[in-house]
């Protein structure tokens, strides 16, 4: 049973990448579409709202969480309140399907992604290249390929503990594999859970991975959020893989949680945010990339870190503790070289962890 759900994860992902490749990728986008994605001159702002004023809406199909999206919507519809969006929240690989089932069947409701980068590169040609005035504001490493994405939401995951049960926390990975944590340690078997022991291969060996299994994990398929609760609750005292931005969240609603979040072994997670290259709306679509890309918009909700050159960020994921991302973990740019290492990392989880 768990075995076969971890299979039709990877099975329904790697699918996404054959029908994007399958899609009709030779024919060029409409006149208006580029325009709208290229439009460089003088009055291009007036441009923009001009045309999206016409075009009166935009749907955005986005993998990020209500938290984030939502004030991203709010705060482009003041700006813009003649443009209603309309939001449509799916897991990356759920939105990916969707997308790529839609363009075969010559169906075109999108005007914006927003799915995980991993995911978004096995997309690229249901996308189209763009170009904004606040891309002067981000490094080249956050730009896709052609201009098809940039990195618009980062979230560092580490190691947490409970504050009250755990005199010595963790100061590295491999010290998980001491005797006192045994019985003790939540992880979640998400997509980002075996991210994590990707990046555990990557960094320690295998073996590391076989003894991790045997202090006896307390695996849950639930989101980072529930393992949060675990641990802040003292039914596990130490929890890998965990968000920062969902560690802050609790603290703001629970000043007093007894959990902090370290930066042991960090790791990115990163959104890209594209424009659909059949976009209906591309003049909306093109004005609600500006403002997610703005700098209003990359701090509309401050637990979620922007690749902006000019966005502050926390000093406990700087320097020696900035997270590496996917490609570091994977060893290789590629969509299907992550698809591969995503199949190795599940059965890694099943081999050593799941018990």
């Amino acid at each position: 049973m768990k075995v076969g759900r971890f299979v039709a994860v990877a099975t329904s992902v790697a699918a996404v990448v054959t029908l994007a490749g399958c899609g009709d990728s030779s024919e060029e986008n409409s006149a208006k579409v580029k325009e709208a994605a290229q439009y460089s001159g003088d009055d291009r702002q007036g441009y923009l709202e001009e045309c999206a004023k016409e075009e009166g809406s935009l749907s955005v199909y986005s993998a990020q969480q209500t938290d984030l999206w939502q004030p991203l919507k709010e705060g482009f519809q003041k700006k813009y309140p003649g443009i209603k969006v309309e939001t449509t929240r799916r897991t990356s690989a759920e939105t990916a399907e969707t997308l790529s089932k839609e363009a075969q069947a010559g169906v075109n409701k999108a005007d914006v992604i927003d799915v995980k980068v991993e995911v978004a590169e096995s997309l690229l040609d249901l996308f189209a290249p763009f170009s904004s005035p606040e891309l002067e504001a981000y490094p080249e490493t956050a730009i896709g390929p052609d201009s098809k994405y940039v990195i618009s939401d980062q979230i560092p995951y580490g190691i947490i503990y409970n504050t009250d049960k755990v005199p010595n926390p963790p100061k590295t990975s491999e010290d998980l594999l001491k005797p006192e944590f045994k019985g003790h340690i939540a992880m979640s078997t998400t997509l980002l859970g075996t991210q994590w022991v990707g990046w555990m291969e990557n960094k320690y060996g295998e073996e590391f991975l076989e003894r991790f299994g045997e202090q006896d994990v307390r695996t849950t398929d639930a989101n980072t959020d529930a393992i949060i609760a675990q641990v802040a609750a003292g039914e596990a005292l130490v929890a890998p893989g965990v968000n920062l931005s969902g560690v802050e969240a609790l603290k703001q609603q629970s000043p007093n949680a007894p959990v902090e979040w370290l930066p042991v072994d960090p790791q990115w997670t990163q959104g890209a945010l594209s424009m659909a290259a059949k976009a209906p709306h591309p003049c909306a679509a093109m004005l609600y990339i500006d403002y997610e890309l703005s700098a209003e918009g990359q701090t509309i909700n401050p637990l979620y870190l922007s690749a902006r050159e000019d966005a502050p960020t926390p000093d406990v994921v700087q320097g020696e503790n900035e997270p590496v991302d996917i490609w570091e973990i994977v060893g290789e740019h590629s969509a299907q070289a992550y698809q591969d290492a995503s199949r190795r990392w599940t059965e890694l989880v099943d081999r050593y962890i799941i018990k």
